[in-house]
């Protein structure tokens, strides 16, 4: 409980530790914002050389035309290996870690705070059929969005419509929050079952007196009283 306490309130501020963009593709942007500056200054030393009557005005436009169309093919050609270097660098399709956590950190709580509610629906004792199924279905709504939000958070893939993705989540996340639900439900019914089983137990050594008498006749007491020792167990 307190570790889920710790990371509600930690996990939407963990962001500010990061950096805002990547360095790494910060570096290769102007790398290639480099390419084009190197074009800007070869077309800025053909018009001085044409004022300064270094070329003559043949020269001059000759120089531009092939100036001007490499700095349109460098243009086009640095906007897609832009584009293809940061979709390398994604962190789960998002453009940096730090945006990452942001959408990671604000949805986690949601979460958490679904697994609390159902810890405390087993701590609420209970006999109202109403109340029960209430508690139920309100456990479903909470781990639906929840996943749904944890799903959104991961995907990356768009091989299909966008229209698929949120009928697909919605779908798996319901059927994702049943199986949790289910699985809490067993296992808390079967701690419940386990500690009545042992305090039986405890309570048939303590009132029997035979478990209590010396260790030579200990494995012969346990034989005769196997079949309610039995009972309880199973």
């Amino acid at each position: 409980m307190v570790t889920g306490a710790i990371l509600i309130f930690i996990a939407p501020l963990l962001h500010i530790y990061f950096p805002k963009k990547n360095k790494k593709v910060v570096a290769y942007e102007l790398n290639l914002n480099q390419k084009i500056a190197d074009i800007d200054n070869q077309l800025a030393d053909n018009f001085c050389d044409f004022e300064n009557n270094l070329i003559d005005k043949g020269d001059y436009l000759l120089n531009l035309h092939q100036l001007n169309n490499k700095k349109e093919l460098t243009i086009t050609h640095n906007d897609q290996a832009f584009q293809q270097f940061a979709k390398q660098h994604r962190v789960f399709g998002w453009n940096t870690l730090r945006a990452f956590l942001i959408g990671f950190g604000v949805r986690l709580p949601y979460l958490l705070l679904s697994v609390i509610i159902s810890f405390l629906v087993f701590k609420i004792n209970t006999r109202d059929k109403y109340l029960k199924n209430w508690f139920f279905w309100i456990q479903i709504s909470c781990y639906t969005i929840s996943f749904y939000f944890m799903f959104w958070v991961f995907w990356t893939s768009q091989d299909f419509p966008l229209k698929t993705y949120p009928l697909f989540f919605i779908l798996f996340s319901l059927l994702a929050s049943l199986a949790t639900v289910s699985f809490i439900t067993y296992k808390e019914i079967f701690r419940l079952k386990a500690s009545k089983r042992i305090e039986k137990l405890i309570v048939l050594l303590i009132t029997n007196n035979k478990y209590i008498e010396s260790r030579k006749n200990s494995k012969k007491n346990v034989m005769e009283n196997m079949e309610e020792i039995e009972k309880i167990i199973t």
